[in-house]
């Protein structure tokens, strides 16, 4: 089922413009753990970069929370197992900090493979709903190691609106605050 549904979502991709399509690093999600589950994921990644490279379309790995891929270390082992052109990592610096991973030190490991990055901030053990600046991602490094591996890719700000009466308010002082950060560390 997860095979149909990357084919249908880089078929989509394709027929719309998008030009990255997300792999959230979770052997499975929804299901129990099975013995296999890694060995059928990475089936499912080259198989998704021969899709991918059919369509144009880059495929993203990211980190996640949880047990599976937590960190731009075993990301990076998955992508040079796959070996295609077509698969890089899209790194998510807060489950990197919530997962207690050094941020800065394991983007250095992804050095030339991260297609995108992705901002949002968390506290240990903590993944959702951190407003910026109140958790423990170190941005101003994280965008300053960027800066010396001379990143030039997308980021991605997350976030989760819950109805928020002020959302608008909420996403423009992110925006805001992200921006500053990165011009600090020269990103801009």
């Amino acid at each position: 089922k997860a095979r149909a549904i990357l084919h249908q979502a880089l078929h989509l991709a394709a027929c719309v413009g998008i030009k990255v399509v997300q792999i959230p690093g979770y052997f499975r999600f929804y299901e129990p753990a099975h013995v296999a589950a890694k060995d059928y994921f990475l089936e499912g990644l080259q198989q998704g970069a021969i899709w991918a490279s059919q369509a144009g379309i880059m495929l993203g790995l990211e980190n996640m929370d949880g047990d599976d891929v937590t960190s731009l270390e075993t990301a990076y082992c998955l992508v040079q197992q796959v070996n295609s052109p077509w698969l890089r990592l899209y790194p998510d610096i807060g489950n990197l900090a919530a997962n207690g991973q050094e941020v800065c030190q394991e983007l250095e490991k992804a050095r030339g493979a991260i297609i995108g990055v992705h901002l949002k901030d968390t506290r240990l053990g903590e993944y959702r709903r951190v407003p910026y600046g109140e958790g423990i991602v170190p941005f101003s490094d994280a965008f300053k190691t960027l800066n010396t591996m001379n990143y030039t890719g997308g980021f991605l700000v997350e976030m989760w609106n819950d109805d928020a009466a002020k959302a608008v308010q909420i996403v423009s002082n992110a925006k805001h605050w992200i921006g500053t950060h990165m011009q600090e560390a020269g990103l801009s």
